[in-house]
């Protein structure tokens, strides 16, 4: 792929890992169809008026929110992010999403807690939450829908995974 990889360590230090790829746009990538959606949630875009649906990403680690908004970028969605529970459940307050990506683990309140408050906000009765972890037992997926969300995906997720579960859910939900 005509890229480089480095690794430059200092003992009882630090280690630095680099790489490098060259991409072209589209490359590296799985195709996923994606037929055309009704907007759920929409807000003005300030191209041309148009309307798009915007999604939540609640992460504590921008590393995965910058992974999952490259994945969704992929397929035309936008997404706002949340860093911890509390955020989310303000965002959730004040706008109206399509979908809610959760991460379990947060500071102060978890992703289930969060889960709870959102879903007692008037206009998140049906906004489809999906769970978003590490752990992937069964006890923990059932917590999640426990909890009010509707779907489970295990981290390290592909990104025909996560987008799969992402267009099911947008299909399936009703409008905000």
């Amino acid at each position: 792929m005509r890229g480089d990889v480095g690794i430059e360590a200092i003992t009882g230090k630090a280690t630095t890992c680099c790489f490098s790829l060259w991409l072209q746009p589209g490359s590296g990538r799985p195709p996923v169809e994606t037929p055309p959606l009704e907007p759920h949630a929409t807000r003005e875009t300030a191209d041309h008026g148009r309307t798009a649906m915007r999604l939540l990403i609640v992460d504590d680690e921008r590393t995965n929110r910058n992974l999952i908004l490259a994945m969704l970028a992929s397929i035309d969605l936008q997404a706002d992010c949340a860093r911890s529970g509390e955020e989310a459940v303000t965002l959730a307050a004040s706008e109206r999403y399509a979908l809610i990506l959760m991460d379990l683990q947060l500071p102060a309140i978890d992703g289930m807690e969060a889960t709870r408050r959102i879903r007692q906000l008037p206009h998140c009765a049906s906004v489809p939450i999906i769970a978003l972890s590490g752990r992937s037992d069964d006890d923990v997926a059932d917590a999640c829908q426990q909890a009010g969300m509707n779907d489970f995906v295990a981290k390290p997720f592909s990104l025909g995974v996560l987008l799969d579960t992402v267009m099911r859910w947008l299909r399936s939900s009703p409008p905000a």
